[in-house]
Order: structure tokens, then sequence, then C-alpha cells
């Protein structure tokens, strides 16, 4: 059974609504949380939305009610994307079968050093260190576990250096593995999504590591 912080690290916010907590499992039905515990931007908006929010904006008559439909099917994608997530994350926490990673690499643009609070036309055309981060979140029946990997743009941000956070990152937990593991991370086929990525996963099962990988 979770205690009450691990379930506060499993409530989700319900997409498309207020910043409004809904409770996941039913064995703490007791506590009741309500208010602006997650922050409105929890789930940004991503480029599809603001590709369809620009569109309709000019959109109308049946073009309007396609963009509509694209946009709705779109969302609803998005819903069940986010919902499975959840799952695995409260049945990670709950020391279940499965062990979740989700990775997500930052913006350059806010990690480059040095960062200055406030930006003049002296410190604007200034040459800058490049440094890229790349956080890792793991869920496991012990809690959360986070990592951030750096590099400075020594290595190409391809599938090779996401192969690589994602063996790093079972190694640092490498205590707490289970049968399962269910990888979370953005939709670029360039880093994330493609065959290289796909043929980790065959070898994490071919070699016995993991009965499945999601």
């Amino acid at each position: 059974m979770m205690n009450v912080e691990d379930y506060k690290q499993a409530l989700v916010k319900l997409p498309g609504e207020s910043p409004r907590m809904v409770l996941l499992e039913e064995s703490f039905a007791q506590y009741v949380i309500v208010g602006d515990t997650l922050k409105p931007n929890a789930f940004p908006s991503c480029g599809k939305c603001e590709g369809f929010r620009v569109k309709l904006r000019k959109a109308n008559g049946d073009t309007r009610k396609k963009l509509e439909s694209l946009r709705d099917a779109h969302l609803k994608t998005a819903e069940v994307q986010r919902s499975n997530y959840a799952d695995h994350k409260v049945m990670a926490l709950r020391n279940d079968d499965w062990l979740t990673m989700v990775i997500d690499g930052m913006d350059q643009a806010k990690t480059n050093i040095p960062r200055f609070a406030k930006e003049d036309k002296h410190t604007t055309g200034l040459p800058k260190i490049i440094t890229h981060i790349t956080g890792v979140m793991v869920y496991t029946g012990k809690g959360v576990r986070e990592f951030a990997f750096v590099d400075m743009g020594q290595f190409p941000h391809d599938s090779n250096l996401c192969v690589e956070v994602i063996l790093r990152s079972l190694l640092l937990v490498k205590m707490d593995l289970k049968n399962k593991l269910f990888l979370q991370m953005d939709n670029c086929a360039r880093e994330n999504k493609n065959k290289f990525i796909c043929a980790l996963a065959h070898l994490l099962v071919e070699t016995g590591i993991f009965e499945e990988v999601s």
C-alpha cells in the first residue's frame, strides 16, 4: 500500500479541466485534495494543438469542421496516452510488476550558460556555452528517482544519446528493476521513437532483463 506522499505523486490533472485533482486509488478515497497543487501548465499545449488553434482562427465552413474533427481526434489520443502513463506510474509506485521511466530533454535556450537574470544589449550578443540536459524520472516501488544527464554538445542528439540515457538510468536503479518496463518519451522520431529504440526494447526482452517493454 502506498503512503500519502507516494499517492500525491501519483495524482494527475484531468485533461482540459481546471487544476483540480482526482483520486486514482480507492484505498485513498478518504483523502480529498482540491486546489492548485499542480501548476496550470502541468500538461502544456503541444505543437499540434497550437497549430490547430492558429488555423481555426482563420477557418470557416467545412474547413473549420474538418479541423475541429482532427483536433478532437488528436485530443482524444493525447488523453488516452496521459491516462496510460498515469496508470503505469501508479502501478510502479504500488510496487507492481512495472518500472516506469520518463525521459525528456530541456530546450537548450534555457540551459546555455552563463544565464543572466536580465539580458541587455551588452550580454545578448555574448557567446554562451551550449549545455543540454536530459532529465529522467524513474518510478519504483521505493519512490521516485530523478536523474539529470548533462552534455555540452559533444554528442549528437540522436537515438544514441537516448539509448545511453536509458541504459545508464537502468544501471542506477538496478536494485529496483521489475518484470516490465514502461518508457514515456517525446514523439521525436530522430531521438526517441525509431527503429533503434525499438531494437533496444527487443534486446532488453531478449536478454531476459525484462519480460515486456512498452
